[in-house]
């Protein structure tokens, strides 16, 4: 968690959410404007497998935008002095294995490296804001349309009401800089 807060990220602990399964509580919530969970277990890297079934049902029942499971060595299971877990953890000889899900368009991603490559990782992701791509199908569906629905209404019209809408002859003079008699056709 202080490596994370070291780079900017938004660290909350003893979170809770209520879902149709129960309540669901993860290790940690990164929340810099979006939400990710993250996951921990300690040990054989089978366990991680459980982190991520947890980060299932986050994605299934809550409006997390994805969260990553993180495993720690099985070194860090005996009980030590926080001293000496502080110096374990960040031995840059020690590995971390991590799997990130995301509700965006980005792929799940795996990691393996040291807590600080680990930290740089997981702040690149979460303080990232994912582009957001408009959806052209739909605007081309909209503007098709409107521009549908205003021809059909054009096509009602009388040719005084049309003068009056679009200013007759004065558009023509003012905004087209025609002059009299020489109109377009």
């Amino acid at each position: 968690m202080k490596e994370l807060e070291t780079r900017g990220v938004k660290v909350s602990t003893e979170v809770s959410y209520r879902t149709p399964i129960g309540r669901l509580m993860p290790d940690i919530l990164l929340c810099n404007g979006a939400e990710y969970v993250v996951e921990t277990k300690l040990g054989a890297e089978a366990k991680l497998l459980d982190a991520m079934v947890q980060l299932y049902d986050y994605s299934k029942y809550t409006s997390t935008n994805g969260g990553f499971a993180v495993l720690f060595p099985q070194e860090l299971r005996r009980s030590w002095g926080i001293e000496i877990i502080e110096k374990i953890v960040s031995d840059p000889k020690l590995k971390y294995i991590a799997t990130a899900t995301f509700k965006d368009d980005r792929a799940s991603q795996r990691f393996v490296g040291n807590l600080s490559e680990m930290a740089d990782w997981i702040a690149t992701h979460v303080l990232r804001h994912p582009a957001v791509e408009a959806d052209t199908g739909f605007a081309i569906k909209v503007l098709t349309e409107a521009v549908e629905a205003l021809t059909a209404s054009v096509r009602a019209l009388k040719e005084t009401e049309l003068e009056d809408i679009f200013g007759g002859k004065s558009v023509f003079e003012n905004i087209l800089q025609y002059e009299e008699g020489h109109y377009p056709g």
